[in-house]
């Protein structure tokens, strides 16, 4: 199918007046706007299990992997409980036409809360002289962090760029997809060197330096969209 992105098409026509002028100060938008973005972390926390149930608790490999059914009770709850309260209390909104980006943002507190609470939860439960179903709850806070900063996250940006959607989900994407191909990298020497409680420690001092960012969003939101001549 031909390209129907101005982006793109501006893009190849850049790089191609490049290759013919030789002059590589030629850039896009697009490539302007690529260069000015910054970047963040998520990623370590799953590198982890192993240490915790197999090092310290002394799991097998199979026992390892039931450790995981945390992560997915976490999911269960918000899908089955904080997504229908979400839908429930923006419905009005909608049919009012009073609907504005920061009214996806609730849901990012609660997860902003919640996920320096399971690091230092499951960090500091999890040596093998405490039960080994306190981590294991303490990671199903963590998937209903991540699961509720991911919802409200992404549909924010959405809302923000409508008309860049595509290529903010996509950088969005890509850039976490980036993050989750390194990590591992180091992620099980972190944990090993530090110590699981140290390291953890350090996640959940991460999550707490961003756990203003969705309520000065949703207060200042609004304003700072208006800085940007992208944002709708």
């Amino acid at each position: 199918m031909p390209e129907t992105s101005a982006q793109a098409i501006l893009y190849r026509r850049a790089r191609r007046l490049r290759r013919l002028t030789g002059n590589q100060k030629l850039r896009s938008q697009g490539e302007i706007e690529a260069a000015q973005m910054t970047v963040g972390i998520l990623y370590c926390f799953i590198s982890s299990f192993d240490v915790v149930f197999i090092e310290n608790h002394h799991f097998n490999l199979g026992q390892n992997g039931l450790a995981f059914i945390g992560i997915i009770v976490g999911v269960a709850v918000c899908y089955f409980c904080f997504l229908p309260w979400a839908i429930l209390s923006l419905k009005p909104r909608f049919k009012l036409g009073v609907f504005i980006p920061e009214d996806r943002l609730p849901l990012a507190m609660f997860g902003a809360v919640f996920l320096p609470t399971s690091m230092f939860w499951f960090g500091w439960t999890s040596g093998g002289n405490i039960h080994w179903i306190s981590p294991i709850l303490a990671s199903a806070l963590w998937a209903a962090a991540a699961f509720l900063l991911f919802q409200a996250g992404l549909n924010y940006l959405a809302d923000c760029y409508p008309r860049y959607v595509a290529s903010v989900l996509a950088g969005n994407d890509f850039f976490r997809s980036m993050v989750g191909a390194a990590f591992p990298l180091f992620s099980t020497a972190f944990f090993h060197n530090l110590g699981v409680g140290p390291a953890c420690s350090v996640l959940g001092g991460v999550g707490v330096a961003m756990l203003p960012i969705p309520f000065i969003l949703y207060r200042y939101g609004g304003r700072i969209r208006s800085w940007s001549k992208y944002a709708d």
